[in-house]
């Protein structure tokens, strides 16, 4: 299906809209403010325990599941209202400069003054909104079958390989099945004036191009936190180019493995994988176990390993890229680094020349692995 992919271009698109939604399926303005208006009363971190103690959403009509305060929280979060912290297996959230402005001007200016800043923080920073508009852009007109069909079916093939390399997922059309589309997406736009109702579908308005003009850019900042791994979407996003190179001082077993596997499933169907390079520093014994694992890929692809001796000089970047796109970011190629912590980085969904320079010249620095 690859080759008939419109709207969801990559996997680390996918992957983005995906986690940004994952679980949330309405849109209630009350309640994200009562969430916003708890928090700005709290002193410290809290959980989404600690709101549905305090039946912060009671008397709401909501979809009821006991999850719906970790929902807005994440959502929050992610439209750049909160901080987050993970604390025994948790998470936890205290509004930050962004999320206060928020609180204050709606005590001080009303609803509507404070809705322009949910408004800007939305439609610049959440990614299942800009698609569903960019869709909307390149039909004219759709329905909301026209939705479920085009962008939940891709999204249903990119969770697909997302499964096959390691994510906890199944193929799903989430966030565009029906039920999300009409109880979160449509309302969602509507209230913001994006979209106008014509017939039994929908259209843009001239404010929602104007949104997704300012949205353009030549990069996107990625960020990683535990069980949303990002960064690591990004980089198997490398893996279905023709051609990958990988730079990371330390890689263990397990990622070793999930890459492996993402590969050799995705061989004649979804990866054009044919030559792969992978750069770490001299490698101690986890690395070497990682790196037989990847020798599984002989077969299929042309690989070659090698790395920088700290005697010459000390590897640190981290960096992955393809003919296609590239990642430069602050997490290695470890289990730790890509599932479980918090990292950073910036996403090119077209590779730079001058990062493809860097990377070759690091990989004319290394030494060919000997592993027995």
């Amino acid at each position: 299906m690859q080759g008939e992919v419109k709207h969801v271009r990559s996997l680390y698109e996918a992957a983005k809209i995906y986690y940004q939604s994952r679980g949330i399926a309405w849109f209630n303005l009350e309640a994200i403010d009562r969430v916003i208006g708890f928090l700005a009363e709290s002193s410290g971190f809290v959980s989404s325990s600690a709101v549905n103690a305090a039946g912060v959403l009671q008397g709401l009509r909501l979809a009821r599941t006991g999850r719906e305060a970790g929902y807005i929280l994440k959502f929050l979060w992610h439209v750049g209202f909160l901080s987050c912290r993970y604390l025994r297996g948790r998470f936890e959230y205290r509004l930050n400069a962004a999320g206060h402005r928020y609180y204050r001007r709606r005590l001080q200016q009303g609803s509507e003054a404070a809705l322009s800043q949910l408004y800007y923080a939305v439609t610049s920073r959440w990614a299942p909104l800009l698609k569903a508009l960019e869709y909307l852009r390149a039909k004219g007109r759709a329905s909301v079958r026209d939705i479920v069909r085009d962008l939940g079916g891709e999204m249903e093939y990119w969770t697909s390989i997302m499964s096959n390399f390691g994510f906890e997922v199944q193929p799903v059309k989430k966030p565009y099945n029906e039920f999300v589309v009409r109880n979160l997406l449509i309302p969602l736009m509507q209230e913001f004036g994006l979209i106008e109702a014509r017939g039994r579908g929908y259209e843009l308005t001239e404010q929602a191009r104007h949104v997704l003009e300012k949205a353009r850019k030549d990069y996107d900042v990625v960020r990683t936190r535990p069980q949303e791994p990002l960064i690591y979407a990004a980089i198997c996003d490398m893996l279905l180019a023709r051609e990958a190179i990988l730079v990371s001082p330390w890689i263990d077993e397990a990622t070793a493995r999930s890459i492996v596997k993402g590969v050799l499933k995705g061989v004649g169907k979804y990866t054009e994988l044919s030559e792969l390079r992978v750069v770490t520093r001299r490698p101690d014994d986890k690395t070497r176990r990682a790196l037989r694992v990847l020798r599984e890929l002989e077969d299929y692809v042309e690989l070659e390993m090698g790395y920088l001796t700290r005697r010459e000089v000390s590897l640190h970047a981290k960096i992955y890229l393809s003919e296609r796109a590239a990642t430069v970011t602050s997490a290695n190629l470890l289990q730790r680094s890509l599932w479980r912590n918090f990292e950073v980085g910036i996403y090119l969904p077209e590779t730079s020349t001058a990062l493809q320079q860097v990377a070759e010249e690091v990989w004319q620095h290394a030494q060919p692995h000997r592993l027995i």
